[in-house]
């Protein structure tokens, strides 16, 4: 397989998997190691080798963050976008809200030196932010994510330099979703939404990551309903 050391790229990631079967994360889960390669010979396939037919660049403009907003956005409206982007000290210790920079690394030159996927978009106290996924485990921001604010950048490629390289890739006709593994849903029977980290059940969705349940619309009897069969009230 391909080798993990020093990091790599999201178009290198991402060309990889059109030869090659993509894993659950349950079965092939993020190590953070310096150096490896990858086997995928024991995982469980989310996406079948081949139904990934290309990959593609998204296209942006120096200097023109609302065009590139609206660009990513509409991207964004059909699939995850795989991003490099630009972090610093202040990235690495992000915990929670929208995150406003700064963004400059340690060695001061590079445009980007991470790699991370966007997953959607959306406003907070009037601030619009971008929802990002980010490698560095459960205990990192909100747990796993960052909101990155949509602002423009030093360099013209906006905040983080987000701007400067995004990929996606093109999934063949025929493949649907793989069914979504047990989670925390069934603890919370008529619930609307529960916490996978905790466990508990919610009416509403207060956080990014809860998962949304399914409500049998279809209420149950009542106690006394059920000692009348036949008649129409109790």
């Amino acid at each position: 397989g391909g080798t993990c050391a020093h990091g790599g790229f999201g178009f290198n990631a991402v060309e990889y998997v059109e030869s090659a079967p993509v894993c659950t994360r349950q079965s092939y889960p993020y190590r953070a190691l310096d150096a490896g390669t990858c086997d995928v010979s024991g995982c469980s396939e989310a996406v079948p080798k081949g139904k990934i037919t290309s990959v593609v660049r998204l296209r942006f403009t120096w200097n023109a963050d609302a065009q590139n907003e609206r660009t990513l956005q509409q991207r964004l409206f059909y699939q995850p976008v795989a991003i490099g982007l630009r972090t610093s000290l202040a990235f690495h210790f992000y915990e929670s809200g929208v995150f406003h920079g700064p963004c400059d690394s340690e060695d001061g030159e590079s445009l980007v030196n991470h790699e991370v996927l966007f997953v959607g978009y959306g406003r907070t106290e009037g601030s619009g932010y971008w929802l990002v996924k980010n490698s560095w485990g459960l205990t990192w921001g909100e747990y796993g994510y960052m909101k990155l604010a949509q602002a423009p950048g030093e360099r013209g490629w906006g905040l983080c330099n987000i701007y400067d390289d995004a990929w996606y890739p093109v999934v063949g006709d025929g493949f649907g979703p793989p069914t979504p593994p047990t989670g925390c849903c069934d603890g919370c029977p008529g619930s609307a939404f529960c916490s996978p980290v905790s466990g508990s059940c919610y009416e509403s969705k207060n956080k990014d990551y809860y998962e949304s349940c399914p409500v049998d619309p279809s209420p149950s009897p009542t106690a006394c309903c059920a000692g009348c069969p036949g008649s129409p009230f109790c």
